[in-house]
C-alpha cells in the first residue's frame, strides 16, 4: 500500500482490526490505517481474523462499533 494513495481516500473508514489477527500482516495493517485521513478504528480484544465470525461477545461488539460508525455519518 502507498501512503499517498492512502491519504487521497477521503470518505469515512471504519476498520475492525483482530487483536490477534493470525491471517494478514497486523503490523502492515497498523502502519497504514493512520494514513486514512477520515478513519475509525477500532480494534477489538480477543478477536481473531473473521471478526464477523466471532464469538457473540465479540460480535456484539463489533455491531455496536458499526451502528455508532453509522448513527454519525
Amino acid at each position: 500500500m502507498n501512503p499517498n494513495w492512502m491519504r487521497l481516500i477521503t470518505v469515512p473508514v471504519l476498520a475492525l482490526t483482530a487483536a490477534d489477527e493470525r491471517v494478514v500482516d497486523k503490523s502492515a495493517t497498523d502502519q497504514m490505517l493512520p494514513f486514512l485521513p477520515s478513519l475509525e478504528h477500532n480494534e477489538l480484544a480477543c478477536a481473531r481474523h473473521e471478526i464477523m465470525q466471532e464469538t457473540p461477545e465479540i460480535l456484539a461488539t463489533a455491531w455496536a462499533h458499526i451502528d455508532g460508525f453509522l448513527a454519525r455519518l
